[in-house]
């Protein structure tokens, strides 16, 4: 059990840095710099690709039936309270990042 815990962490974790290293070696090789652009408006496409993901779960907050789901421990919950908390996350931190960033 724990042992798959680690690898469940360890894993991504080695394949993100094994990525990055490749990707940083490829461009210490590359003879020419990598231009950045002055324009800023390369930069408004991610932040409101960030922001329209965060305000799915408001939006499954308001749209969303309520149901009761029952967990493995039969302990029953209400989806309308999930959806509510997950707006609630979502609200202070996907779109107040989205918000300060643009």
């Amino acid at each position: 059990m724990v042992w798959r815990a680690l690898e469940n962490f360890f894993g991504p974790m080695l394949t993100m840095w094994l990525s990055f290293r490749l990707f940083s070696v490829f461009v210490s090789k590359r003879r020419s710099p990598i231009s950045i652009p002055a324009d800023a408006s390369c930069w408004g496409q991610p932040i409101v690709f960030w922001l329209l993901i965060a305000l799915q779960f408001p939006l499954l907050a308001a749209i969303a039936p309520s149901t009761q789901l029952t967990d493995a421990t039969s302990h029953v919950w209400n989806s309308s309270h999930l959806f509510q908390g997950m707006a609630l996350v979502s609200l202070f931190t996907m779109i107040f990042i989205a918000c300060l960033a643009w």
